[in-house]
């Protein structure tokens, strides 16, 4: 599941509507939430915070590591994501210096900047695919 799968499931779980989500995150009208929900726009990192408050949540919950990892393919090793707490377990074999590198940075961030630099990745990937 990705951050708007999330929040849409959290919202439906208090019975709330994309009108109710939009009037409590003080947004003029459900249109944000209906493409934030689909994907169609990012989620700054604030935001993350103020949909985890209003929704009764933390941010954790939204980035949970298993709804946003479920399986990484590194060569011969697979990530295994676990809980909210970013535990990623990883073989290396395989694996350029550079990206063990990055692995190694990506642990050190906080689970909301980890998200943040899922989002952009996928950001990304969308653009290219786009383009």
């Amino acid at each position: 599941m990705n951050i708007g799968e999330q929040i849409r499931k959290y919202r439906l779980m208090r019975g709330w509507s994309q009108e109710e989500l939009a009037k409590r995150m003080h947004y003029k009208d459900k249109s944000s939430i209906s493409k934030i929900e689909r994907g169609k726009n990012d989620i700054l990192q604030n935001q993350i915070k103020a949909f985890a408050d209003v929704l009764g949540v933390s941010p954790d919950q939204l980035f949970s590591v298993t709804n946003n990892i479920t399986a990484l393919n590194y060569g011969s090793g697979n990530a295994v994501a676990a809980g909210g707490n970013c535990e990623i377990k990883i073989d290396k074999e395989g694996l350029t210096p550079q990206e063990s590198e990055l692995i190694d940075m990506f642990r050190r961030l906080s689970i909301v900047d980890q998200a943040e630099i899922i989002s952009m990745i996928a950001s990304k990937l969308r653009d290219a695919k786009k383009g």
